[in-house]
């Protein structure tokens, strides 16, 4: 059981943390995409996997994102 979990463990490192987890929890409709320097957005590549892994595994509330637009930054 704890194996079937392995890609979505694994996915919580596909980029520098905490970037993916913030992604996750706001796929699942908990808080916002935004992000303060030093932090920025993960790559399009990198959401495309884990809205794979969210769909794979019936996480996300939300419906599946657009990609872009892009998350938001202090900058804009």
């Amino acid at each position: 059981m704890l194996l079937d979990l392995l890609p979505l463990m694994q996915a919580n490192f596909i980029e520098s943390n905490p970037l993916p987890v913030k992604y996750i929890l706001a796929r699942m409709g908990l808080i916002e995409e935004a992000y303060r320097l030093p932090l920025v957005p993960m790559s399009l590549e990198s959401k495309k996997k884990i809205d794979a892994l969210l769909l794979r595994y019936g996480i996300a509330r939300q419906k599946e994102p657009d990609h872009p637009p892009q998350a938001k930054t202090p900058l804009e």
